[in-house]
């Protein structure tokens, strides 16, 4: 494996004809937890959604799924003749290590591996995780379908206070390669009980040991209920899944 190196790329929809050299890349800003997921280039296209959820065993459960858009993923502006190969995502998550597989619905697309690969958002590293397609795929006119994508991953041995996912699509068009991100996502896991980390540097694995150190440690919290009375709350209180775009 090559040692990772450092390269730039801004947020904004992104073509080129030629694979990046480079696996390490800054960006500077994030988009809003719900963007839409449209680039208007012959990239990628289709809203894919990501929800993850702290588990009671530990670490984080995520889920990702193209299915509920309306046209699911596919390449804009082809015509019958246009020829496209080699697409390919790279899910950028703040939780490194994590364990993938398919999940039912999911219709050509390899579980994601780990590429080893690190993007830098601010001061978070996110570790790159790789689902290929593997059908072959023939233009349509306007519009070429590919399939959808719903694949799952488990890992980590604390719950950080958030998770931040980034999806970067890549498809080689009439020979062209075309890559798009829609930003970072940031989706809160926290929930009561957890002690805000440092912005800057929660999405680490260290940050993660000492967020659930402190949200274990920390005094509960109380809530009232109907009757008046007080009731304990735990990290077990947690938000169940939390939602977002990638």
């Amino acid at each position: 494996m090559t040692e990772p190196t450092t390269q730039r790329i801004s947020r904004r929809n992104i073509v080129k004809g030629a694979a990046w050299a480079a696996p390490v890349v800054a960006m500077a800003s994030a988009a809003p937890a719900f963007a839409a997921s449209q680039p208007d280039n012959t990239s990628i296209n289709g809203v894919v959604g990501i929800s993850g959820k702290c588990r009671s065993q530990g670490g984080i459960s995520v889920d990702i799924d193209s299915r509920s858009g309306s046209y699911g993923l596919f390449v804009n502006n082809t015509t019958t003749s246009t020829t496209i190969s080699d697409a390919y995502i790279i899910f950028y998550l703040s939780v490194p290590g994590l364990s993938w597989s398919t999940a039912y619905g999911n219709d050509g697309w390899t579980a994601p591996v780990s590429t080893g690969m690190t993007k830098v958002v601010g001061t978070r590293t996110l570790y790159g995780y790789k689902t290929t397609y593997t059908k072959s795929i023939t233009a349509s006119r306007n519009r070429t379908a590919l399939g959808n994508i719903h694949v799952t991953a488990t890992g980590g041995s604390s719950c950080p206070n958030n998770l931040y996912a980034l999806g970067e699509r890549h498809v080689t068009v009439n020979g062209e390669e075309k890559v798009y991100d829609n930003g970072v996502t940031t989706l809160y896991l926290g929930g009561w009980g957890a002690r805000s980390a440092d912005p800057q540097s929660e999405g680490t694995p260290e940050a993660q040991s000492e967020s659930s150190a402190a949200a274990q440690s920390e005094n509960s919290e109380k809530k009232v209920t109907a009757q008046g009375s007080t009731e304990t709350s735990t990290s077990k209180d947690r938000p169940t899944v939390q939602y977002g775009t990638v």
